[in-house]
């Protein structure tokens, strides 16, 4: 997928310990692309686990079908209806004692800038306003899963090989 990561990604990517992701620009298309077929594993976030990462979170702001399917693929933390995104990004940095820095968040809604001003790494969806692609250190080129797998294969990438 990547062959060499550019210098900076490196460096943010080789210090996260927690995923957040907001569901709510996850297209609720079924489970099935949600997976890998055969390892049952949702684009890479098992290995994410082998190497550090404490957590990897969903948040929604309504009852999601998403968030249903990734429950089931057994991933840590699942939040349904989350009313302050900042409130829960702070409880969430708190139990996991982590700061800033050690935190990547994929969103795409106005509502995500002030989390995605404060993580370390942050990623808007290609369909994200152009206020909330401006404010984010990294656009992903996927939609939906397609971003959230394209940016589990570059913390990998950073974190098993040094990019």
């Amino acid at each position: 997928m990547f062959q060499k990561l550019r210098t900076d990604l490196v460096k943010k990517l080789s210090s996260i310990k927690v995923l957040l992701v907001n569901a709510d620009m996850i297209p609720a298309d079924g489970e099935e692309s949600f997976s890998d077929r055969e390892s049952g594993d949702f684009g890479g976030i098992r290995e994410l686990e082998k190497l550090g990462v404490k957590s990897i979170a969903f948040f929604t702001t309504t009852k999601n079908a998403v968030i249903d399917a990734v429950f089931r693929l057994g991933i840590d933390l699942i939040v349904q209806v989350v009313s302050t995104k900042a409130a829960f990004y702070s409880k969430l940095k708190s139990k996991h004692r982590v700061d800033d820095k050690e935190v990547a968040f994929i969103g795409g809604t106005l509502s995500d800038i002030p989390i995605i001003e404060k993580a370390g790494f942050s990623v808007a969806f290609p369909d994200a306003p152009l206020e909330v692609k401006a404010k984010s250190y990294y656009v992903a080129y996927g939609m939906g899963r397609e971003a959230i797998k394209e940016v589990v294969g570059l913390i990998i990438k950073a974190r098993s090989s040094g990019g």
